[in-house]
């Protein structure tokens, strides 16, 4: 019974220093860039010696690998999505929409990772990340419109014009020129959402009009 306590406070104390070397780096890594970012740097942030780093992670590319993968904007989507309400399209869309506004706006320091990834990675890391939230967001969605007759669109369709709606909110409130034109916050984001609903539904009474000429 005493070794498996004493395992369990090790256990703690290596997620939490896991956390703190996490935490640290992707303050770092969002003031001053990944390149620019040692491990010492990260080390002496995290309170603890280069060596110990190395007991959680075999490298600095490790440690934004683990970054990107748990802090990328785009992995918060289908938490919003799933928790979202609303029995028709609009409705649904709207929540989904101001949730993840919600999200955002608590740690808008994400999109640095994001940043960092597309300049200094190439993307690389990208296909993977969208390719985990979007079926992620699909399976939520499908158990949505399960539940709701009145939802009855593709979950496919709603993933891809979602995820289009939060990124391209995403890089207009990092952009201070479109920022101006199309303004901040909730009116801003409530114009990129009437957008997508509008291509959304075109689509979809678009095809539903094809199936119906084609019958």
């Amino acid at each position: 019974m005493a070794i498996l306590v004493q395992k369990d406070k090790r256990r703690l104390r290596g997620e939490k220093t896991r956390g703190k070397i996490l935490e640290s780096a992707r303050q770092l890594f969002a003031s001053q860039g990944y390149h620019a970012t040692t491990t010492r740097q990260i080390a002496e942030r995290a309170g603890i010696t280069s060596g110990a780093i190395y007991n959680h992670f075999e490298s600095k590319k490790a440690i934004f690998e683990a970054l990107i993968a748990n802090y990328h904007p785009w992995t918060y989507i289908p938490d919003a999505v799933s928790e979202a309400q609303g029995d028709d399209l609009v409705a649904f869309v709207q929540d989904a929409s101001r949730r993840m506004l919600t999200i955002w706006r608590k740690q808008p320091e994400n999109m640095h990772l994001h940043l960092i990834e597309l300049i200094e990675f190439q993307g690389k890391h990208l296909p993977a990340i969208f390719e985990d939230t979007f079926g992620r967001m699909t399976d939520a969605l499908r158990e949505r419109t399960y539940a709701s007759q009145k939802l009855s669109e593709s979950p496919g369709i709603l993933s891809r014009a979602l995820l289009g709606l939060f990124f391209a909110y995403l890089m207009t409130d990092s952009s201070p020129g479109m920022s101006a034109i199309l303004g901040t916050g909730q009116n801003a984001f409530d114009y990129f959402t009437d957008a997508y609903l509008h291509g959304v539904i075109a689509k979809e009474t678009g095809e539903a009009q094809s199936n119906s000429t084609a019958h």
